[in-house]
């Protein structure tokens, strides 16, 4: 058996060499890329601060409130985040968008029983 592999390859030796150069450099390249690819999660991470307000909400998930994500109706009282379940069902025509909570709370308007920060 091992003869007949032995003569398998001497009869094409070019080939042969050349699909073991061809796994050699294929084994080579992807190495080198892990290689690089770690070298680049040395690098300190780094947290730039932001304008925005950064709260908590239910589920300890973080969010933070920036420019036109406090909404109200034109037909109600109160004002609600985009992710609360109420500033989904505001239809387009009476949506009010606000600055900032201090701009909604200004206008009369007050926060959502049902959304929270």
């Amino acid at each position: 058996m091992i003869t007949k592999i032995f003569e398998f390859i001497k009869a094409r030796q070019s080939e042969t060499a050349l699909a073991a150069a061809m796994v050699l450099i294929a084994i080579i390249s992807f190495q080198s890329g892990k290689i690089s690819a770690l070298k680049s999660f040395n690098k300190p991470l780094v947290i730039k601060a932001s304008s925005a307000k950064v709260i908590h909400t239910q589920g300890s998930t973080l969010r933070s409130v920036t420019d036109s994500q406090i909404v109200a109706s034109k037909n109600s009282a109160v004002y609600h985040f985009l992710w609360c379940s109420g500033a989904q069902r505001i239809k387009e025509g009476n949506k009010i968008t606000f600055a900032s909570e201090q701009e909604a709370q200004s206008r009369g308007y007050s926060l959502a029983s049902n959304c929270k920060k």
